[in-house]
């Protein structure tokens, strides 16, 4: 009898990183799919440029503690949804108040504490606080008035025990979410819904 012996296969050639994958720092990673963009970081700092091709992006998912936001994203002509979790942002950086697209806009377990800088957004259509403990105290500083075309105002697990008359001046608001809120009373303001 004759036995075939196998050869060990040879190992793999290690995959080339991309040009711009190859410049990230270490703890940041990042994926693409389609016009949407993850980016994650492991430790405090700023978000590389490198990380914001191709300049069509529509969306933008920042994860872990950033500090700092690029200014090239307000030179991102499509980038309309942008997503802050676990990040390091207190006050609202200010390229985005520069970014002609954005109309979404979702802070979920963020630091954000400054609600009524968002008043340099008045183009938002959604705006979503989720599991936000420190916003609950600070809801009545939205700017109700300047959100003129807020469609969309998503409130969830942040512990909102009271919703002000002030958020009946949305005008142009549809749909309002208080899932997991304490509110136990809607204000009258609402009656448009």
């Amino acid at each position: 009898k004759k036995t075939k012996r196998r050869l060990p296969k040879p190992p793999k050639a290690p995959k080339k990183l991309s040009k711009a994958a190859a410049k990230l720092p270490p703890g940041v990673t990042r994926s693409l799919r389609g016009k949407h963009r993850d980016v994650t970081l492991e430790k405090d700092g700023p978000i590389p440029d490198a990380l914001l091709a191709p300049r069509t992006l529509e969306s933008l998912n920042v994860n872990g503690p950033a500090t700092t936001l690029p200014d090239a994203l307000a030179e991102m002509p499509a980038l309309a949804a942008v997503r802050f979790s676990r990040t390091k942002f207190t006050r609202l950086p200010p390229v985005l108040a520069r970014m002609p697209a954005l109309r979404t806009l979702t802070f979920y377990q963020d630091a954000f504490e400054a609600p009524a800088e968002l008043a340099a957004l008045p183009e938002l259509t959604l705006l979503r606080f989720a599991n936000m403990p420190a916003i609950a105290a600070r809801i009545g500083e939205l700017p109700f008035e300047a959100f003129g075309k807020l469609e969309i105002l998503d409130l969830r697990e942040n512990g909102i025990e009271v919703l002000f008359d002030e958020v009946g001046a949305l005008r142009s608001l549809r749909d309002l979410s208080v899932s997991g809120e304490m509110i136990t009373d809607l204000p009258k303001s609402l009656t448009h819904l």
